[in-house]
């Protein structure tokens, strides 16, 4: 028995993505036939949809094989469209904010509601987004506040994030999770350093529009626009 056999005990109904790229470079055989070792296997239209998300992705090719983009997302331990993300950040130069987004796409958002305190929490976000009507450039804006507050010592960092809502546990986890995303692109020879800060991987990250460009073309097809309805109610 192969020794990487036992990984598709993991694969349930949902179909992971990550794990039928990983299958695949480790030449586990053809997709359908890797998840029918499952104890549970998903049904032929998950499984389907699933081959079809990673075709639109340009993971895969109509034939089933990886394709360049499809070996490296496979190579980063993110959901695929999460780790196109990444790529696109790295080679676009705006690594930093896009490694915060991806991060806190991949594990959550460090903001924190308490009961009865919804408007000024709200308030205290929206003033963190800089006006950039962005759920994502918030985050990012809100990771590098803190950071800034962690430098000047452990009560800025209370104060800070007490004042903002936010979770200094998870936003900890958020910066172990960039560096982790960081390694992955060194080691794969897309960035020079695994400090996601090195200014050589973030000439661009001063570039607001940018960034939203890349979030729209890292996160397609999984994408909406939201149109304003002009239509008027009739009287009732």
């Amino acid at each position: 028995m192969h020794r990487h056999s036992n990984i598709a005990l993991f694969v349930n109904w949902r179909v992971d993505m990550w794990l039928l790229l990983y299958s695949l470079i480790l030449k586990l055989g053809s997709i359908s036939r890797f998840l029918e070792k499952a104890m549970d296997p998903p049904s032929e239209k998950a499984v389907n949809l699933a081959i079809k998300n990673l075709t639109d992705l340009n993971a895969l090719d109509h034939t089933e094989n990886l394709t360049a983009l499809g070996f490296h997302l496979a190579r980063l331990p993110v959901e695929p469209h999460i780790g196109k993300l990444i790529l696109f950040g790295a080679l676009l130069g705006c690594l930093d904010p896009v490694l915060t987004i991806a991060a806190s796409l991949s594990f959550k958002d460090p903001f924190f509601i308490p009961l009865g305190k919804e408007k000024m929490a709200d308030m205290r976000r929206r003033t963190l987004s800089r006006n950039s009507k962005s759920d994502h450039l918030t985050i990012v804006y809100a990771f590098k506040g803190w950071e800034e507050a962690k430098q000047r010592g452990s009560r800025y960092e209370r104060e800070y994030c007490w004042d903002n809502f936010l979770s200094a546990n998870t936003l900890q986890m958020l910066h172990n999770m960039k560096g982790q995303f960081a390694e992955h692109l060194m080691h794969a020879g897309f960035v020079s350093s695994k400090d996601p800060k090195d200014p050589k991987s973030n000439v661009n990250s001063d570039n607001e529009k940018l960034i939203k460009a890349v979030i729209v073309a890292g996160l397609y097809p999984k994408v909406a626009m939201i149109r304003p309805s002009h239509s008027q109610k009739r009287p009732g």
